[in-house]
């Protein structure tokens, strides 16, 4: 039997098998070591489960950054633009590549082609866009192609800071989109919210009403959004339908939330529902009391004033969750920086 005196000398698919064992910061650290560790250790197979964070002070170097070999089947990507605006080149590499969870923070994407932007997006199974300007041609275009595409999105979000004290970040505009198309794109998905984007009383009663008659949504969060002037039933009717739903500072008025608790008790899919920053004092004390035994969570502001000053970032800790594209990556196929 032959002894191998180097663990250099064992088969390249012993290799692997080893290589699959670290994760990607050991990873970082074992194609450093020599010109074969750092071919075995860049195979985009290794890679495919890395959560890719481009951060500001890469962001020029996106394409770069994208095009290297190990992130060849990288399935998730979050950009953090610090302000930056996307070109045309980075979304045609995002289309072409493997990405299915795309996030966005703090980008400006209103320069982008609005098919190109549309058609990446609805290749997506996951899409956050997080304080990310579009605009109305834009998102006109997205939500066409939703209706009468094949998309892959199971998940949308909208999300924006809401602020008494510095004003209303507003990134997404939905207002001018028709009842019809916004109702038939918004209600394919599974998991939406929506967070300030001015979402009119038409477009909010056709969306309950078409879910109410047949929905793909479970999940939906509704956020700085204007609700009030939505019939009770309707809005009620639709929610129903669901199975987690979010209402924060949504003017709800003391008819819409007893019709939504009334309903809630009847006939419903709800086990979540979430009111808060919303003003329900005045809401029969037995519905609260009730679908505080019937729903799994149920959580609601008693004494808050559509007055008090608040301010909260509607979206999810991304960063925490993502790897880091730092500096001492950027290097080309051959190592260099």
């Amino acid at each position: 039997m032959e002894i191998l005196k180097n663990i250099n000398d064992l088969p390249e698919e012993i290799m692997n098998l080893i290589f699959v064992k670290l994760t990607h910061s050991q990873l970082l650290t074992v194609v450093k070591v020599c010109k074969g560790w750092k071919t075995i250790g860049e195979s985009p197979s290794l890679w495919k489960n890395f959560r890719l964070m481009v951060k500001p002070n890469n962001f020029e170097k996106l394409n770069t950054i994208l095009c290297m070999h190990r992130f060849k089947f990288v399935k998730t990507l979050f950009l953090n633009g610090g302000a930056q605006k996307l070109d045309n080149d980075s979304m045609e590499i995002i289309l072409n590549s493997k990405i299915s969870k795309f996030s966005l923070k703090d980008c400006s994407l209103t320069e982008l082609c609005p098919k190109l932007l549309s058609r990446t997006f609805c290749k997506m199974k996951i899409l956050n866009l997080i304080c990310t300007h579009v605009n109305k041609v834009q998102v006109d275009a997205l939500m066409n192609d939703i209706v009468i595409s094949q998309t892959q999105l199971k998940e949308l979000r909208f999300d924006s800071i809401l602020s008494n004290s510095y004003g209303y970040g507003s990134f997404v505009d939905l207002s001018e989109v028709s009842p019809e198309i916004i109702s038939a794109a918004l209600n394919k998905i599974e998991h939406l919210e929506l967070g300030r984007t001015e979402l009119t009383t038409s477009q909010l009663t056709r969306i309950f009403e078409d879910m109410d008659t047949e929905t793909n949504v479970q999940n939906l969060t509704i956020s700085g959004n204007v609700v009030s002037q939505v019939s009770s039933e309707i809005l009620a009717r639709g929610l129903a339908k669901l199975q987690t739903v979010s209402l924060n500072h949504t003017k709800l008025t003391v008819s819409q939330v007893e019709k939504i608790l009334e309903r809630v008790l009847e006939k419903s899919k709800m086990v979540n529902l979430d009111l808060t920053l919303n003003q329900i004092a005045g809401v029969r004390a037995d519905l609260l009391t009730s679908a505080d035994t019937k729903l799994e969570t149920f959580h609601r502001d008693i004494d808050y004033d559509d007055d008090y000053d608040f301010e909260y970032y509607d979206g999810y800790a991304l960063e925490d969750e993502l790897f880091d594209y730092t500096e001492n990556e950027s290097q080309d196929e051959e190592g260099n920086l």
